[in-house]
């Protein structure tokens, strides 16, 4: 068997998807470089083998007409292990993101600290040196490796966001450790920069992510709870996934300001795209007397302005279980669930509906486009979408909506006509995750910026809104005899598996309520004790046994996840750091009893507080 089918059957048990996107570009003629859109990336043109002075292969390849060499001429496997031990592996789950996989040499070094629970995310700029290393090199130890996931930039990208998203959480993000193979930097400077361009907007992610739950928590219970009254009148976005007709466009309709410039344009589209809305696009939608097929709200907090008009409750609602709970109970159209919260996920399963799961960016008009990705449409078009300021003003109208730290969040963006434009610094995070998200699905999905104005967004195409309408829009949809012929079908049976599920989750909280003040308690009596005598005594281990036995039933529990988004601030206070390496091991020990005693009061005094606002949903059932 050859290196590369032996290779290629250990990559297929790991990663199927990149090994069949392997074999089919085999036959691909190979090229200098690596287009996305408007990005171009470097590409090896010349790959070939050396000798070290020591008998050991050396990767060498041509790339912008020079030559790189990329192991030692010495001793190639002592530099990589030199490389390797650079890295320290004392932290818990640690993601390690490598740059370039090279011939396997230093890779192969770092597998011989990693840890059962650590990962590492291989990011190979040129697929014809991973070619060329598959062919000439045993690496099926690497590749069958369960902890190790490979990127090839112009094969799959994607995966690595994916991977990343999957495996950096709040709690490991301090955990990570980033390395270069040598020579990649220079031999690769365009794929470099977009290298650690990822992992710092994920990072960014990741933070914003646990402050947004810190911050919104109570809020979201808070809604979700009360929003339960209205589960009749929604369903599942799954049940659209692959029943729209095939190459229906899309046209995201958001609010920024020079939607005023294309707005009525859009009445040509109707019935022949889909139209969705931004919350915050609705009023101008209407006063126009344009009814979008869909609008989207996903705000813990959102103004009630936006659908303050009677027309505007009719339309069916994208949106989350947690979602603002006055636009939520005065709606009578469909309410389209694309996410739910982890206790009602449970729920709806029982109910026969799959709520899907899929990243939904950090505002409403990223949540729409992974709506759009999610239902399969091939042709999305923005419009409103400035991420920029208009002669002073934020949103269509001329309105002006301000956000904490505006002044200091001021920046300039390069525009959609050249020149620069004045944005903010949410606007250039939106920005950033619709140009990457763009970069992941150019090769399937026509995306056109045709708000006609704002901010550039690279990897769009630019086009007039009435060119996209020409061009693209010319079926029927058929979306609202598609809505139609959806029904919830709430029967007796589900209502009363409802109420069953209600109040099982009020013996959980009643449970949770009084075992967890019994955890604090337990949880006390070791910190005196150890405060008394500075010592780990077998009664403390034994007890701490007690207590991680006990988080194991509360993580089980149903309701736990609603306790656990009220408690955030705590948690993160805690358990932020719960993986980094402590050289005072005592100190560690004790931690555990501090951070569950603290953990295990607020559990207490929430599980307290959620009970009435459950239990009046569950008599509310019952009546």
């Amino acid at each position: 068997m050859s290196f590369f089918d032996k290779n290629l059957a250990a990559l297929q048990t790991t990663n199927a998807e990149l090994a069949g996107l392997l074999g089919r570009e085999s036959q691909k003629s190979r090229t200098d470089s690596i287009f996305f859109g408007d990005l171009r990336f470097e590409e090896a043109s010349l790959v070939e083998n050396a000798t070290s002075k020591d008998n050991h292969f050396v990767l060498t390849a041509t790339i912008e007409n020079v030559v790189h060499r990329f192991n030692s001429a010495y001793r190639p496997l002592s530099e990589a292990e030199t490389w390797a031990g650079q890295y320290e592996w004392k932290n818990s789950k640690i993601v390690a993101s490598v740059f370039g996989l090279g011939n396997g040499y230093c890779v192969r070094e770092l597998l011989k600290s990693q840890k059962n629970t650590d990962t590492i995310l291989i990011f190979e700029p040129s697929q014809n040196i991973f070619r060329f290393v598959m062919e000439h090199y045993d690496l099926s130890d690497i590749l069958a490796h369960k902890s190790v996931h490979i990127t090839v930039l112009s094969l799959n990208l994607a995966q690595y966001f994916e991977q990343l998203g999957r495996h950096v959480h709040w709690s490991n993000a301090e955990c990570q450790l980033i390395g270069e193979h040598p020579q990649y930097g220079k031999a690769f400077p365009k794929a470099k920069e977009l290298f650690y361009s990822i992992i710092r907007k994920n990072n960014t992610r990741v933070y914003t992510d646990r402050n947004t739950e810190i911050y919104f928590g109570k809020i979201m219970v808070d809604n979700t709870i009360k929003n339960m009254k209205f589960i009749k009148n929604s369903m599942s976005l799954e049940r659209l996934h692959g029943k729209l007709q095939e190459d229906i466009p899309a046209i995201i309709v958001s609010a920024g300001p020079s939607l005023d410039k294309n707005i009525d344009k859009l009445q040509a589209a109707k019935n022949k795209a889909l139209i969705i809305a931004t919350d915050s696009a609705v009023p101008a939608l209407l006063r126009h007397s344009i009814i979008p097929d869909f609008a989207v709200s996903i705000d813990a907090e959102k103004s009630l302005h936006c659908f303050a008009a009677p027309e505007s409750r009719k339309i069916p609602l994208l949106c989350e279980i947690q979602s603002t709970h006055g636009i939520i109970k005065e709606q009578t159209g469909k309410l389209i669930y694309l996410h739910c919260h982890p206790y009602f996920t449970r729920l709806y399963e029982q109910l026969g509906e799959q709520i899907p799961t899929f990243s939904v960016g950090g505002s409403v008009a990223t949540a729409a486009f992974s709506i759009c990705e999610y239902l399969d449409i091939k042709k999305i078009a923005l419009i409103g979408q400035d991420l920029s300021y208009k002669d002073g003003s934020s949103h269509v109208g001329g309105e002006v909506h301000t956000i904490l730290g505006e002044e200091g969040g001021q920046c300039e963006l390069e525009g959609y006509y050249g020149g620069m434009v004045k944005s903010r610094h949410d606007w250039q995070g939106y920005l950033a995750w619709f140009e990457e998200e763009i970069l992941k699905i150019q090769n399937r999905i026509l995306v056109v910026n045709a708000t006609e104005g704002g901010a550039k967004i690279h990897g769009a195409h630019q086009m007039p809104l009435q060119n996209f309408i020409d061009e693209y829009c010319k079926t029927q949809t058929g979306i609202t005899e598609l809505l139609d012929s959806f029904q919830m079908n709430w029967d007796s049976n589900k209502r009363e598996l409802l109420i069953r599920y209600l109040s099982t989750g009020l013996k959980e909280l009643e449970k949770l309520a009084s075992e967890s003040d019994k955890t604090r308690i337990l949880c006390t009596m070791v910190i005196d004790e150890y405060d008394k005598t500075k010592s780990i005594s077998e009664a403390m281990i034994a007890k701490r046994k007690e207590v991680e036995s006990y988080n194991k039933k509360v993580n089980g529990m149903s309701v736990y996840s609603l306790v656990d988004a009220c408690i955030r601030e705590v948690t993160v206070s805690w358990l932020q750091d719960v993986n980094l390496y402590k050289e005072d091991k005592k100190e560690e020990f004790m931690q555990f009893f501090r951070s569950a005693k603290e953990i295990h009061t607020a559990i207490c005094e929430t599980a307290d507080k959620l009970y009435p606002l459950l239990k009046e949903v569950y008599q509310w059932y019952l009546e």
